[in-house]
């Protein structure tokens, strides 16, 4: 399981949802099944219905991340995707009669970090993770920030078939600077560095908007 993200992240949050479902039971143990007023686990709120989500939500990662990395993978995007569907509807839900889930302001930003988390792996953080050797302008920017390290300057390499000049500068000169601190050349961790960056860019760009134009924020995240 550890040699695979999606499997691994999967495994965690799996087991985590799955405990935060149990516990939530004993907690809101006199709340409505589906009502809008719940019990208090930490600072999220919780009905029973809440917690039979968590359940079921936790059932699907955890079995997916135990077996196989396809399967993984797949769930870990659904389950991101509907979390992101969840974190933008409860901004309306909250202190609302159709709020069933008894949703507040910290569920809310618990679901945006999962969605982010989730579909960050699933989508890009995964493949990097992988290993697999990058390929076209990929390799020539890997070429390039080798190069750079190595004290070779700002080339391609003798088989390239496009000048270093075609290529924008600031990628492989981030990549080399990871190789620097890092003491060497590790294109494994170069990929997930950027993927996880690529990951976050929602949040980066929505944090943006939002002090540009508070009511395009969300927008913003999502086109991202």
């Amino acid at each position: 399981m550890g040699q695979s993200a999606n499997r691994l992240v999967g495994g965690i949050f799996g087991a985590v949802y799955l405990l935060v479902g149990i516990a939530g039971f004993f907690v809101s143990s006199g709340a409505d099944f589906a009502g809008t007023e719940g019990g208090t686990l930490i600072f999220f709120e919780v009905n029973p219905l809440h917690n039979i989500v968590h359940l079921a939500i936790g059932a699907a990662l955890l079995g997916a991340a135990l077996s196989s990395v396809r399967a993984a993978r797949g769930v870990n995007t659904t389950v991101g995707a509907v979390y992101l569907l969840v974190g933008l509807l409860g901004l309306f839900l909250v202190g609302s009669s159709a709020n069933i889930l008894a949703l507040n302001g910290a569920d809310n930003v618990l679901h945006f970090a999962s969605a982010i988390l989730l579909l960050g792996v699933g989508l890009r953080v995964g493949e990097a993770w992988s290993g697999r050797a990058p390929v076209f302008d990929a390799a020539a920017y890997a070429a390039i920030a080798k190069n750079l390290d190595e004290g070779n300057g700002f080339t391609v390499g003798a088989d390239a078939t496009q000048p270093s000049t075609d290529y924008s500068p600031g990628l492989p000169l981030f990549v080399a600077g990871i190789y620097k601190l890092t003491g060497g050349v590790h294109e494994r961790l170069a990929r997930i560095v950027l993927a996880v960056i690529g990951a976050l860019a929602p949040l980066f760009a929505y944090h943006l908007a939002r002090r540009l134009s508070p009511r395009h924020g969300i927008a913003a995240g999502l086109i991202a």
